[in-house]
């Protein structure tokens, strides 16, 4: 059987499910340990006539010698020595489409076993699955899921990271962190936005207050040299609360203000002049 496996290039491997059959239709007929009887076989001899041979030959066949093949071990996920599987793998990916696939978790990996497995191992690999340090390998259907465009999706997204408008079912555990991570940032960014449109909307009110307020008062009441109030008020800085309250004493004649003209700063200089300091200050 290998000569004939060797010779034809065929994998030993695809002879194992037969040689099962056979190991179990030999074990219901003689046993783990038997002896096969051949029978005597007539042998045509060198003058024509048929001579049959003396006796029968012993077969001694130990059907422990069939050996079975290991079990598929799977696809397991590796991303790369930093990245362990169970990190990457997108769990709610199974509930948005249907897979080729199950998965097999683990605490330190994952193994994705294709629906259509073979589930004995091959000694045979295709050219894009990554070659493992020890045999047997895998069936070919769970090799075919390294090739696979989903799978090529979940390695391309743990290594050069996923586009922020990816889908969340898409996304792995520590992709889905992340997402949350930054939502809550925008969230509380945009809360402490709100409390400072908040607190400035309350002081322009205020402010729009007390302009009314000024308007008003000035249109109510005969206030001399009220340009020169404001005036002075602006110049200086005061707020529009200050100028109402400045409006409301002249009001009341409590403050008086001035409004020099330049006849006004003549006729101080004369008096200052004629009369001298105390007589310019009871001037004024």
């Amino acid at each position: 059987m290998e000569t004939c496996a060797k010779q034809l290039s065929y994998d030993s491997w695809t002879f194992i499910p037969r040689l099962e059959r056979v190991k179990d239709a030999l074990t219901i007929l003689v046993g783990n340990n038997a002896c096969l009887h051949t029978p005597s076989t007539p042998i045509i001899a060198a003058e024509g006539s048929v001579q049959v041979t003396s006796g029968p030959e012993v077969i001694n066949i130990d059907i422990e010698m069939v050996s079975s093949p290991p079990p598929c071990p799977g696809y397991p996920l590796t991303i790369s020595e930093d990245i362990p599987g169970i990190h990457a793998y997108p769990i709610l990916l199974h509930s948005r489409k249907t897979l080729p696939w199950t998965v097999m978790i683990s605490d330190e990996s994952v193994v994705l076993v294709s629906k259509s497995c073979q589930k004995s191992a091959t000694t045979r690999t295709i050219g894009a699955y990554p070659t493992p340090n020890k045999k047997p390998f895998s069936c070919i259907s769970c090799q075919q899921l390294h090739t696979n465009t989903t799978v090529m999706g979940i390695r391309h997204r743990e290594i050069n990271g996923a586009h922020e408008n990816t889908p969340w079912a898409y996304l792995s555990t520590v992709g889905l962190h992340a997402v949350a991570t930054q939502k809550n940032h925008e969230i509380n960014l945009l809360k402490l936005q709100a409390l400072n449109v908040g607190r400035k909307l309350l002081v322009w009110n205020q402010q729009i207050d007390g302009w009314k307020r000024l308007a008003i008062a000035i249109g109510k009441e005969d206030i001399p040299c009220i340009r020169v109030l404001m005036a002075v008020e602006m110049h200086n800085g005061y707020s529009v609360f200050s100028m109402i309250q400045k409006v409301d004493q002249a009001a009341h004649r409590i403050h008086s203000p001035k409004d020099y003209q330049e006849a006004d700063f003549e006729h101080g200089y004369l008096i200052l002049k004629l009369g001298g300091c105390a007589a310019a200050e009871i001037a004024s």
